[in-house]
């Protein structure tokens, strides 16, 4: 199995690297990339890759390709203060093919830059001689410990980068620089709610973004069951595929929808007409008046009170009127399901987990099955009142 890497394994940062060392990680990195990658890229299209993280699918991997992902990690490390690098923790939560793919992106990125001296490493001076030392008769008197001298203060040619008047003036020279080939006015960060900027977008977009957070919520549900599934003994190829798929089909909807918030948001910024506030919120500014000009929003987007208030119920009703047609052998599959499913305390705990947790722990005991320690336990983790008699 895979080993999750601790801070203290992790390697030097590269840009506190002597030149020597600098020039061994390229190395490194070099023969990773030579090597390991080919070795794990074909892991990335597996058909759950997408779907399922490192630490659910390396199971399965060979000595070689668990080795090839431990070490590289162990050597993005050396860049976890320059990029995001999803260490110390993400890395091994995000699916296989975007934490394989991101590995790789990193250090093909950063290997080119050990081979220059960063920025931040200032040349050492040299050791002077002791020809060049001066002797005791001429060697200037020691001042003692206060504010330099006057002449110093003058004479100081290299002020630090942070002198407040540097700061001043480098601002200053910012804000007066123009490009001659880009308007700033038409590059606007994307809010990162949307919520915050979706009243700006055309209306067939807007209705297609009111469903994000459904999505976002079904791709969840799909994932766990998929999880569930996989290590239920009882389970059918058949039932682990369908929810495989439903996640797969989700996620792509999620890429789709992502992009199309991605095209519409340039085309509004395009405009040059749109500023963000404190808060982060976008708002679309009349030319000619420079006031606040914002359209009104065609959808509203449901918050998270108001996701699923009677879904789950319904959902619920459903199971309760299949249950009359439950031959004994399903009942025990559903019995099992909901067993493995109540005591995974592995998944956030949402409102929407903690309602649908309560629903199951009924359906439980309404089917007859056994409320175990473990569930117990997790309803707790979960802050849900257990059912009477239990």
């Amino acid at each position: 199995m895979i080993k999750r890497i601790t801070v203290g394994e992790w390697l030097k940062r590269y840009d506190n690297m002597t030149e020597d060392e600098r020039l061994k990680l390229a190395e490194r990195v070099g023969e990773w990339l030579k090597r390991q990658a080919p070795i794990l890229v074909p892991k990335t299209g597996e058909p759950l890759a997408r779907v399922q993280d490192v630490m659910q699918m390396s199971g399965a991997w060979s000595a070689e390709e668990q080795e090839a992902f431990m070490k590289g990690v162990k050597l993005m490390t050396s860049f976890a203060r320059a990029t995001d690098t999803w260490l110390p923790e993400a890395i091994y939560k995000k699916s296989v093919k975007r934490s394989v793919l991101h590995i790789i992106d990193v250090l093909t990125t950063f290997r080119p830059k050990l081979t220059t001296t960063p920025e931040s490493v200032a040349p050492q001076k040299p050791v002077p001689s002791d020809a060049e030392k001066p002797s005791p008769e001429v060697e200037p008197k020691r001042r003692g410990r206060g504010r330099p001298p006057k002449e110093k203060l003058a004479k100081d040619e290299n002020p630090s980068p942070s002198d407040n008047n540097l700061s001043q003036d480098t601002k200053k020279a910012a804000q007066n620089t123009k490009l001659l080939t880009t308007d700033l006015n038409t590059i606007v960060p994307r809010p990162k709610h949307i919520d915050q900027y979706i009243h700006l977008l055309p209306e067939d977009t807007q209705k297609r973004a009111a469903q994000y957070g459904a999505l976002m919520n079904d791709l969840g549900t799909a994932r766990t069951n998929m999880r569930l599934l996989l290590d239920d003994p009882q389970s059918t190829a058949t039932e682990r595929e369908r929810w495989a798929k439903a996640a797969v089909k989700i996620d792509n909807r999620i890429a789709a929808l992502r992009k199309e918030l991605d095209d519409e948001w340039g085309r509004v910024v395009a405009t040059g007409h749109v500023v963000l506030d404190d808060l982060g919120m976008a708002h679309l500014v009349d030319p000619e008046t420079g006031k606040v000009a914002d359209p009104k929003p065609k959808v509203t987007i449901p918050t998270d009170d108001k996701k699923g208030t009677t879904k789950p119920k319904r959902s619920h009703h459903k199971k309760a009127e299949s249950e009359k047609t439950m031959t004994d052998e399903e009942k025990k599959k559903r019995i099992s399901y909901l067993q493995k499913w109540l005591r995974d305390p592995r998944p956030e705990a949402t409102p929407e987990r903690k309602k649908q947790w309560g629903l199951n722990i009924k359906e439980l005991i309404a089917l007859g099955g056994r409320v175990t320690k473990s569930i117990v336990k997790a309803g707790e983790h979960y802050g849900v009142k257990m059912p009477k008699g239990i």
